[in-house]
Formats: C-alpha cells, structure tokens, sequence
C-alpha cells in the first residue's frame, strides 16, 4: 500500500522533524551541522521556501518552513538525501542515516506559531547541553537576537510579530521574557478563530446587498449569482491572508474547490 500523500498548502507553516535512524547521531561533529546549514542555502535556491526558525541536534532537527510554490515533500527529499550523500561519503558509510520518513505538522494560528518557537528553541536547554537558548550556536534564536542571518528569513519571521524590525525584535524578547515568568498573554485558538470568522463575516457583507443574499452564499446553493459571489470572496479572503480551509469552512466548500480557484487568480 502506498504512502498517504501529504496535506500540503502554498504559504503555509509547517513544522518539520527529522530523527537520526535508530536515535543514532545525524551530525557527528561541528563541520556537519555547517555542512548542513549550507545545504538548506542551497536548496532554498533551488527549491524557493522560507526558513522562518530551525534548531539542529546530534540526533534530530527541527525546522520551521513556509511554503512557496514547490511541495514540501520536495524539499526535504532533496535537503535529506543531499546531506545522506555528505554524510556517507566522509565516514565511509552507506544506507540510510534518517529513521522513518520526515513529520510535517501545519501551524494554525499565532498561539501555535508562538509555542512552537519556544519549543524549537528550548530543544538544547531541555537536553542540558547549556542554560540558555542564546548559548547554543546552531539555533535561530540566535540569528534573530543577533541580527547575523545566516540562513533563515528574518524579515519574514519578525513580520509575525510587528512591521518594524526594531519593535519586531522587542516583541520576540518579550515573548522569551513572559515564557521564563510563566506569563502568557496570546488569544487563545478559539479567540483566534472567532475573530477570523467576525473578520470574514464583514469581507462578505462588503460583498452582498442584503442579509438574505448573505445566508444564501453561507449555504449549499450553487446558483449561477451565488457562485459568482463565492468566488469573489475566495479572491478577498485570500488577499487578506485567510487559508484555504478556513475559506472553505466558511463558505461550506470543499478545500479542494477553493483550492483550484486560488490557483486560478
């Protein structure tokens, strides 16, 4: 039976985890993690994604990745079976260095982002190898507090946080600073999702004349008028940065209807 084929989603966030086979070591010295570093520049031309966070291990790594217009399944084909082909040849080794295939999970919302870059980044603390995550080289944490960017895209990854880098950056610390005093001031995910839909709610009314009109696109008709408007709202959401299922939630459309639309405009 063949592999379950990945849900995938042009500009989405997804964390990505990859173990060494058997918990075995991955990156045996420094030179290999660099080594490493320099493959995902270089598949990053290749194969267009943006780096947004990462931390590299002995044993595993964790990336943090969003996607451009290329599967993510190809990326990391590449970058896995580029650093295997490194890797075998300096120790003069062959078969597979990786255990099962890479896990994919795809970030949500903020909450899930902002939790998810304290978990990347806290790996090396948690494994005792120092007290902090600014002491530990081959993390993010430090690309972002130090303005040195090396490989990830710290432009995009600060804009999560505010348009200005200066305030950007103030923000990440703070986020650091509340986690260490146990503080927590971010939505919750059904806070989130219910500003998303009041925010939707609005973009539709903008869209039709009148209450009725509004309900009838909400529903299942599929008139000619009715469509017409459906579409026109997938062109706005989208616009507005709304991903392909929670469109399709709203409307009461299959993902794979939206989907083909955006690919469309």
């Amino acid at each position: 039976m063949g592999r379950k084929p990945r849900n995938y989603y042009e500009g989405g966030i997804y964390h990505v985890m990859q173990r060494g086979n058997n918990q075995n070591f991955i990156f045996d010295e420094q030179l290999d993690k660099a080594m490493f570093c320099q493959i995902l520049k270089d598949t990053m031309v290749e194969l267009p994604f943006n780096l947004l966070y990462y931390v590299l291990m002995d044993n595993h790594y964790h990336l943090v990745v969003q996607m451009k217009d290329v599967h993510i399944g190809q990326v990391m084909h590449k970058i896995n079976l580029t650093y295997s082909k490194f890797y075998n040849q300096k120790y003069n080794r062959s078969g597979t260095i990786f255990g099962s295939r890479f896990t994919s999970i795809m970030v949500k919302d903020s909450v899930h982002f902002f939790r998810l870059i304290l978990y990347v980044a806290m790996n090396p603390v948690k494994s005792g190898l120092v007290k902090h995550p600014k002491d530990y080289r081959w993390s993010a944490h430090m690309e972002v507090v130090s303005s040195r960017q090396l490989i990830i895209n710290r432009k995009v990854l600060l804009s999560f946080f505010h348009d200005e880098e200066d305030k950007a950056v103030a923000m990440y610390m703070q986020l650091w600073e509340d986690w260490l005093n146990g503080v927590t001031h971010y939505e919750t995910e059904d806070q989130i999702k219910e500003k998303h839909q009041q925010i939707m709610r609005t973009l539709l009314r903008e869209l039709v004349e009148s209450e009725e009109m509004f309900d009838r696109v909400l529903s299942r008709e599929r008139s000619e008028q009715i469509i017409k408007i459906k579409k026109r709202f997938i062109e706005v959401a989208s616009k507005k940065g709304f991903e392909t299922v929670e469109i399709a939630i709203f409307l009461n459309l299959a993902p794979r209807t939206v989907r083909e639309h955006r690919a469309k405009t």
